[in-house]
């Protein structure tokens, strides 16, 4: 009998199709898988079957979408959640364990449909409330209205420019017009309500002085409802919209309620991030606009953070998205330390007078060389971008009283 049956070149012991001459051998491993269909046709271990049925690469064994030559295998740990929505996709657990992407694990986790704040989860204790809406003190300043503050504690700048020495309350907002009229008996929207009207809005047209009037105030309230005696941080005289004001003593000397100083400011607005927008993700924890949206009035504009990429919008009020107003504030989502709206919505007051440069001490820098501006900060509801980001830094009169200015205040520990 002839070696190869059906002279193909292969013989026959090891063609297993020797009676069909057609060249080369159809099945050259001999696995009952044409050599056209079979990815692996040099092992015929596995006789009936292919290894690798779609010929995507990965063995069938091991690959749960074995019916989809798509490369790579689109569920690598078999876990059915595609490996593009699943974080955790070297493990086969079902479900996916972190389900949102967020960092925090499914059974972890009470917003495990939001994977918008990169890696902190919105409600840690699960009780219902955000992060952010659980200030850790409270000063209510009647009629239902409160004044809600984080405490940031001391620490260096991300940047490494600065220390900041002690540990300080920031207000979670801008001070709105409730809390303003609340103590001041006054509205402080007098030349025009055309930006904006509400409990919940922030406090605009306020200068400088009427912040420290306000701060002084707010001093004042405090000790009556707790009993205390923190200091006033400032001189003033007059009142109402013609009240004049100038610092008691140096901002770190105070006990009391006062504006942030520049440093301050900054520090509580990064909460962490090198970058110029905190959004909790990436190496810096954050990103910035690019350089052809750092002048646009765009709604889609992006944080470019290298992982969650979000929309500006979901962090401040701008010119891409505010219809020409303040809005109410608290809106947007916080920051990494639950301070809302430090990009957008106004600017805010500082305790810094203009002049110096940036930071002018390594340790607890305070600008007190008196000039004829103090420093604002954050941008506003008409502003671009480049006016958001958190080292951006400009000036006004403190006598200055414009649509665009607001301010918060912080208390000493």
């Amino acid at each position: 009998v002839s070696e190869d049956a059906d002279c193909d070149g292969t013989i026959t012991a090891e063609d297993c199709d020797d009676g069909d001459s057609t060249m080369p051998n159809d099945d050259a491993d001999c696995d009952g898988v044409l050599t056209i269909d079979d990815c692996d046709d040099s092992d015929s271990s596995l006789l009936a079957q292919s290894n690798d049925v779609d010929c995507d690469g990965v063995l069938t064994v091991d690959d749960c979408d074995d019916g989809d030559s798509t490369m790579p295998n689109d569920d690598d740990d078999c876990d059915g959640i595609l490996t593009v929505d699943d974080c955790d996709d070297g493990d086969s657990t079902m479900p996916n364990e972190d389900y949102d992407c967020d960092g925090v694990l499914t059974i972890d986790d009470c917003d495990d449909t939001d994977s918008i704040l990169g890696g902190i989860v919105s409600d840690s204790d699960c009780d219902g409330i955000l992060n952010s809406e659980e200030a850790d003190i409270t000063l209510s300043l009647g009629n239902g209205i409160e004044m809600g503050l984080m405490l940031i504690p001391s620490g260096s700048d991300p940047l490494g420019r600065y220390t900041l020495s002690n540990d300080f309350y920031m207000m979670t907002t801008e001070v709105t017009q409730g809390m303003y009229t609340a103590l001041m008996s006054y509205d402080p929207t007098t030349y025009s309500t055309s930006y904006g009207v509400g409990n919940d809005y922030p406090a605009y047209y306020v200068n400088w002085h009427m912040a420290a009037d306000f701060a002084n105030a707010v001093t004042s309230h405090h000790n009556s409802e707790n009993g205390t005696s923190l200091s006033a941080c400032y001189s003033c005289s007059g009142s109402g919209t013609s009240v004049t004001c100038s610092d008691a003593m140096t901002p770190y000397q105070c006990d009391g309620y006062r504006l942030p100083t520049d440093g301050e400011w900054e520090y509580a607005a990064r909460s962490g991030t090198t970058s110029e927008f905190w959004t909790g993700a990436g190496s810096d924890l954050g990103g910035d606009v690019s350089t052809a949206d750092e002048w646009s009035c765009n709604a889609s504009t992006t944080i470019l953070d290298g992982v969650s990429t979000p929309l500006l919008s979901d962090y401040a009020w701008f010119c891409g998205n505010s219809n020409n107003s303040t809005q109410p504030v608290g809106q947007k989502l916080p920051n990494g330390v639950g301070l809302y709206d430090m990009h957008g919505n106004l600017f805010e007051w500082t305790a810094d007078w203009w002049g110096c440069s940036f930071p002018p001490t390594s340790t607890d820098p305070h600008c007190d060389s008196t000039g004829s501006d103090r420093v604002v900060r954050g941008g506003a509801w008409y502003s671009y971008p480049n006016f958001l980001q958190t080292s951006y830094r400009t000036y006004y009169s403190p006598a200055t009283r414009y649509d665009g200015i607001g301010f918060r205040l912080l208390l000493p520990q």
